[in-house]
């Protein structure tokens, strides 16, 4: 997994629009999902994703575009 601190930026090529948020889930080790606080920049296609409030632990970034799915493994460290 790739570790975060506080901020997970993820790049998605030959998205034009954000994400909806439906189409953004953060889900952990136990199946479950949180809400998305991201912050999208169009000139680089790039979804910055606030991991500031999340707890310790494994979570699963998974993206939906029309190019199909993109899937991080993130590991939530506080130090």
């Amino acid at each position: 997994p790739n570790p975060v601190k506080d901020f997970v930026s993820v790049t998605i090529p030959d998205v034009k629009e954000q994400p909806a948020s439906s189409d953004v889930m953060i889900i952990d080790g136990t199946g479950r999902s949180y809400p998305i606080n991201a912050t999208w920049y169009h000139d680089s296609n790039r979804l910055d994703i606030d991991f500031t409030s999340m707890t310790d632990g494994v979570y699963m970034i998974k993206v939906r575009t029309p190019q199909g799915n993109q899937t991080l493994r993130i590991l939530k460290k506080m130090d």
